[in-house]
C-alpha cells in the first residue's frame, strides 16, 4: 500500500479490509511518499505484527500538470514496497479502497490450480455522488484494469518495476504495466466477480 495524506482512509478503510481477509496468512507492507507522521501512527494504530511501515524520504518526482501527476503518482513507495514484500506473491492496493473479504483467497487459489502467474478480479468503481460501475475485461483494456484488483508472483515483479515514466506517453501507471506483461507473454486471468471497492481520487 503506497500512501501519502490519506491516512484517515488508509487507517479507516484500506487496512482493515486486508485484516479481515478470509485468507490470514498475509503481511501489509505501507510504504510513505514522504508521508507525514499520521501515516506512520495510522499503520502502528493497529499493533499488528504483520504490518511493517517504511517512509521515503522525498515525494517523486512528478510531473506538474495534475493529470499527468495522477497518472503515476505513488509510483515509487509502491515499487519500494514490492521490493519490501517478503511473501510469494503480491496484491496492491490503493490506501483509499478495499478488499472484498475474499479477495486473496479466490484469486490465490485460481493462480495456483491454473498456474498463472498473474490474476486479477472485477472492481466496483464507487464515484462521490453515489454512483457505481462495474469495471474489468479480458485480455486487459485501458480504463478496464485496476492494479488493485491484481494478485501476481513476486517472481515477475522483479522484473516489471511501475514506471514515472508512463506519463509521457498518456497511460496510467496499472495501464503501461498491463501493456508490458501482454506483450511478454504473462500468463494471466480475469475472474468475472467484484474482488475490490475502488474510490476514485481523480
Amino acid at each position: 500500500i503506497p500512501t501519502f495524506d490519506n491516512y484517515r482512509l488508509l487507517r479507516e478503510r484500506a487496512i482493515p479490509s486486508v485484516l479481515a481477509q478470509t485468507y490470514q496468512r498475509f503481511e501489509i507492507v505501507v510504504v510513505g511518499d514522504a508521508a507525514p507522521a499520521e501515516a506512520r501512527e495510522a499503520v502502528e494504530s493497529f499493533g499488528d505484527a504483520r504490518l511493517r511501515y517504511s517512509n521515503l524520504p522525498y515525494r517523486g518526482p512528478y510531473p506538474a500538470e495534475a493529470r499527468s501527476r495522477w497518472y503515476v503518482a505513488g509510483v515509487p513507495p509502491y515499487n519500494e514496497a514490492v521490493r519490501l514484500a517478503r511473501g510469494s506473491w503480491i496484491a496492491p492496493l490503493d490506501d483509499d479502497d478495499a478488499f472484498r473479504p475474499d479477495h486473496i483467497e479466490r484469486l490465490l487459489h485460481t493462480a495456483q490450480h491454473d498456474r498463472l502467474e498473474l490474476v486479477y478480479g472485477t472492481v466496483l468503481r464507487r464515484d462521490p455522488d453515489g454512483s457505481t460501475q462495474v469495471l474489468g475485461r479480458f485480455p486487459p483494456e485501458q480504463a478496464q484494469f485496476g492494479l488493485q484488483s491484481v494478485l501476481y508472483h513476486a517472481g515477475i515483479a522483479e522484473i516489471f518495476e511501475l514506471e514515472l515514466t508512463d506519463w509521457l506517453f498518456d497511460l496510467p501507471y496499472d495501464w503501461g504495466l498491463a501493456q508490458r506483461m501482454l506483450r511478454t507473454g504473462v500468463r494471466m486471468r480475469m475472474l468475472d466477480d467484484i474482488s475490490v471497492d475502488y474510490y476514485p481520487s481523480l
